[in-house]
């Protein structure tokens, strides 16, 4: 809404949503718009809030089902110098992930519909045949294009190294360090309530990106990707949730070698909940009987949550979950029929603490068990709520 320009009541009742998910401001928004005295053709808008804390300090230390322990902090303004722009710092140090981000938006660029994102990261991370270490950055910048619909353009630069391979997987995982240089495009759709802790809308985000060829590095791929999640409220405060998910990747002009650092892998407290971090995807058998998981070409995800309120007054919340899909190496056609899929379900608990959400939550996958599939995983996150 601009001043000056005709009155618009739908623009005018989309006002509080968009001021209660900024997060500045309490929920009780309050907008009225009244006749200016003596100019029938003039009417003053006046929108009322009462501002809460943005900013954000935390230090917490633990263990999760992932890192076996994890030390985290983070420092966060999400309104610097009253300008609507966010600021990040955050550290995080654990068993299996080292990781360090600055991270500064601007979602009004010059105060035009212009939105720009700066990331500079640090990496390492052990896999369960390697590590993979990275250093890098990225620029992105967006614009609304429609009510709830933004585009985006990102430039990327990565240095990514493979090493401490494990004896069984090098002659099929080899060290090397690559540069990642990539532009990326993508359409975003967000219309979630809320940022934090969304019950109701939608966010889907399609995405492509190109690696390599003019855009320099010694990595050339193409990447494609699809995701659209979809919240719906339901009787006595519960809320159900479903997730759909695809990804492919095309490494044909990188000729033989295998990019295991920019491949899929499933499993984990973001994908496939009843199996361990990233332990789902094609497995090439060694020489003595074991496996070495080298990631897919493609990805196929699906997921469903039924959540509910446990101890509303304090916000803890219970679910139950159903998480379907794999990653398909080259040669294999992903399918939609479900006996041919990774399956799992479970339940746990979620907690909107001080220090953010808390998700607890145990799966067990469902079907026949590869070797080194256990009977259940603990699933244990610090994050947004799906």
């Amino acid at each position: 809404i601009q001043e000056g320009q005709l009155f618009n009541a739908t623009a005018v009742e989309a006002i509080k949503p968009r001021v209660t998910r900024l997060g500045f401001f309490e929920e009780n928004v309050e907008v009225a718009s009244d006749r200016v005295p003596g100019k029938e053709d003039e009417i003053d808008l006046k929108v009322k809030v009462v501002e809460k804390p943005t900013g954000f300090f935390s230090v917490a230390g633990g263990f999760s089902s992932v890192e076996t322990f994890i030390f985290a902090g983070q420092i966060q303004e999400a309104n610097l110098f009253g300008y609507g722009k966010r600021i990040t710092l955050n550290a995080q140090i654990g068993g299996v992930t080292q990781l360090f981000f600055v991270n500064y938006q601007d979602p009004h660029l010059f105060d035009t519909d212009w939105t720009m994102d700066i990331l500079v990261f640090r990496t390492d991370r052990r896999f369960r045949d390697f590590d993979r270490k990275s250093w890098g950055g990225s620029l992105s910048f967006g614009r609304y294009l429609w009510r709830n619909l933004t585009g985006t353009l990102t430039y990327r630069i990565e240095n990514v190294k493979i090493g401490d391979i494990d004896s069984d997987a090098r002659l099929i995982i080899t060290n090397s360090d690559r540069t990642i240089s990539s532009v990326g495009m993508g359409l975003i759709w967000d219309s979630r309530n809320n940022f934090l802790d969304p019950s109701a809308g939608n966010l889907t985000r399609t995405d492509v990106e190109y690696a390599g060829g003019p855009f320099g590095g010694n990595t050339d791929f193409i990447k494609y990707g699809i995701s659209s999640r979809q919240w719906f409220p339901l009787w006595w405060s519960t809320v159900f949730t479903i997730r759909g998910q695809y990804g492919i990747i095309d490494f044909s002009n990188n000729g033989n070698d295998l990019v295991v650092g920019e491949r899929y892998f499933l499993g984990g407290p973001n994908s496939l909940r009843g199996y361990g971090f990233r332990r789902v995807g094609p497995r090439v058998p060694t020489a003595d009987g074991d496996f070495v998981i080298i990631g897919g070409v493609q990805e196929l995800l699906f997921s469903a949550d039924y959540v509910f309120p446990i101890m509303p007054s304090v916000g803890l919340r219970g679910s139950l979950f159903f998480d379907m899909g794999n990653a398909f190496n080259d040669g294999q056609t992903p399918t939609l029929n479900p006996m041919d899929l990774k399956k799992d379900v479970g339940f746990g608990v979620r907690w909107v603490s001080p220090l953010g959400p808390l998700r607890l939550e145990i799966g067990f996958p469902l079907g026949d068990r590869l070797p080194g599939e256990d009977a259940y995983e603990i699933q244990f996150t610090v994050g947004t709520l799906f």
